[in-house]
């Protein structure tokens, strides 16, 4: 299975009149003469936070040449075109907060208007690329802010005017899945473990989850949203969410190429990937995907009740059918409601609309029980015993399901500026998928085009 990356602006034509690259770096950084004096390739630590300091201090430092730098959260390098950003939280599995994501979005922000930034690399160098948001401190102050900045990020990464290759040799959840799948290259390795588990914990899977996961072939974004299903290394080329596969023996190797290549064309970057891409591994459907489409179809099934229903007739003989019935049935009744119907309508909504519908979710369900009783039981005191309100599916009416659907929030109330994004580039690349012809057939017209 192949997926089209139609999400690029293309670079334009050369033309010898147009200044070089050199004299852009120059005029973009001409508001601030002083540049770091420190050696190549040494690390800065920055006295604050990226969020805190000003647009003109942060080019300073983001832009000297094959410099780097580092947060308490995040290390920037900076190699020819290539820009490398790496979560450092190790020891929280790298899981994503509210300080985090302020770090994050100007960085990609002065990225995403640099001329010469060519291709950016999202990655860890630890066993987690990044295992989620930070729930627990979420759930303690309660400030639906991080989730409005966290789906800024997450918009901002998905309409980059450059390649973003993300890097998922290790732990991808929630959160991690945010900043990283709706971008153009998402390179999955044999240390991959990925979920949207969301349920589990009395919330939804949000982060975009609402838009990518229903347009999976075989509704199998249905199945991972409502089960919280982990998929490893292969599975998730299998399932369409990553679009390569790459031993982690090869990604130094992949890294190197990318920086010598240092283009920002997209042909360039897949094809780079696709030298090193495991060709032994060519994504196939995944197991059991007939009937799982048929056992999650939202076109047949009216509510998750009949889902559970049919789940209950294959459990005895089919173990992946048993296996979803005991995580949906540990899951919130009211998580499993609002999740079913959010992938629904995030079937025929656009990128954007997800979004909006999606923070009025969590905005919600950071006001109810379910989700401060999840994290409880699963993260705090680990007793794995979360008592949900209501207990059972059928205590909740169709009514309380809209609630968590409120009136529909604004491009204001996500902070978001919709005239600088073009959304409608996105909405193919989770869609059917392409044929290796097609994808073929893209890549000549875009290759005359540059």
């Amino acid at each position: 299975m192949v997926h089209k990356n139609t999400y690029v602006t293309l670079p334009e034509d050369s033309d010898d009149s147009k200044p070089s690259l050199a004299a852009q770096r120059a005029d973009f950084l001409k508001s601030d003469r002083s540049k770091p004096t420190t050696d190549s390739g040494s690390t800065i630590q920055m006295e604050s936070s990226p969020e805190e300091v000003s647009e003109e201090e942060l080019r300073r430092q983001l832009f000297f040449n094959e410099s780097s730098f580092a947060t308490d959260f995040i290390r920037i390098d900076h190699k020819k075109g290539t820009r490398f950003v790496t979560l450092t939280r190790e020891k929280a599995l790298n899981a994503l907060n509210h300080d985090m994501v302020k770090q994050l979005l100007p960085i990609y922000r002065a990225y995403n208007s640099d001329p010469t930034t060519k291709t950016i690399i999202l990655k860890s160098d630890s066993r987690a690329f990044c295992a989620g948001g930070d729930i627990v401190s979420i759930v303690e102050h309660k400030d639906p802010s991080f989730f409005a900045d966290e789906y800024k990020l997450d918009q901002l990464i998905a309409t980059l005017s450059k390649p973003h290759v993300a890097l998922w040799n290790g732990i991808v959840m929630g959160g991690g899945v945010g900043i990283s799948v709706h971008g153009s290259f998402r390179v999955a390795t044999e240390n991959t473990l990925f979920a949207m588990p969301e349920v589990g914990i009395g919330f939804f899977p949000d982060v975009g989850g609402t838009y990518f996961l229903p347009r999976l072939a075989n509704n199998y974004g249905f199945y991972l949203g409502l089960t919280g299903k982990k998929l490893k290394g292969k599975e998730v080329l299998d399932a369409g969410i990553a679009n390569f596969y790459v031993p982690s023996s090869k990604l130094d190797s992949l890294q190197q190429l990318l920086v010598r290549m240092d283009s920002n064309s997209p042909v360039d970057v897949r094809n780079c990937i696709r030298h090193v891409h495991a060709e032994s591994t060519a994504a196939e459907a995944p197991k059991d995907a007939a009937v799982i489409s048929r056992v999650f179809d939202p076109e047949t099934h009216s509510d998750v009740e009949s889902i559970m229903a049919d789940l209950s007739e294959l459990e005895e003989e089919e173990e992946w059918a048993k296996k979803a019935l005991e995580s949906m049935r540990r899951a919130s009744p009211s998580s499993l409601k609002v999740t079913f119907e959010a992938l629904k309508r995030g079937k025929t909504l656009d990128f954007k609309d997800c979004f909006k519908m999606e923070l009025v979710i969590a905005k919600q369900m950071l006001k109810q029980r379910d989700f401060a009783e999840g994290v409880r039981a699963l993260l705090v005191d680990k007793d794995n015993s979360p008592v949900w309100s209501p207990i059972s599916l059928e205590g909740i009416s169709q009514d309380d399901v809209e609630f968590y659907f409120g009136s529909g929030a604004t491009a204001e109330s996500l902070g978001l500026d919709e005239s600088q994004y073009d959304y409608e580039t996105l909405d193919e690349m989770f869609g059917e998928n392409a044929t290796r012809e097609q994808v073929e057939k893209d890549e000549g017209v875009v290759s005359k085009q540059e």
